[in-house]
């Protein structure tokens, strides 16, 4: 099983601006199949759901995003306060998004939008990540 982790993207910088390059397939092992932004003007909470397949990279161009991700035996904050930064988040982990004003999230799925691989429920989600996270030997 690989962990939530956190990478720094190398920046180019030019004439007064930078660009910061992600390889969905190069740097984490999958290709993008969905694309999507959120952007608040309030601070707000989102997520608290898990995917029983997804995986996703999350970036966060503007603002600030703090981001709980829970697993069986396993809990950790990140904090997404960069275009430069973005956060792996593998199949079968629990999220819950902190946003503040004015922030921008970018996020890559690997797959198509599918409600069925949701759970919504942090008690369902407590029980399928036993299951899953003791299948996968961890």
């Amino acid at each position: 099983m690989k962990k939530p982790i956190i990478t720094v993207h190398k920046e180019f910088l030019r004439d007064n601006s930078g660009i910061s390059v992600i390889e969905s397939l190069n740097d984490f092992g999958f290709i993008c199949k969905r694309f999507y932004v959120i952007k608040t003007s309030v601070n707000t909470s989102r997520g608290f759901h898990a995917h029983k397949k997804l995986k996703q990279i999350i970036n966060c161009p503007e603002g600030t995003v703090k981001i709980t991700i829970k697993g069986h035996n396993y809990k950790e904050v990140f904090i997404l306060d960069s275009y430069k930064k973005s956060l792996y988040l593998p199949t079968g982990f629990w999220r819950e998004i902190v946003m503040e004003k004015n922030s921008i999230l970018n996020v890559m799925a690997s797959e198509p939008y599918f409600e069925e691989d949701y759970i919504r429920d942090f008690n369902e989600y407590k029980l399928w990540a036993k299951e899953y996270f003791t299948k996968e030997g961890c």
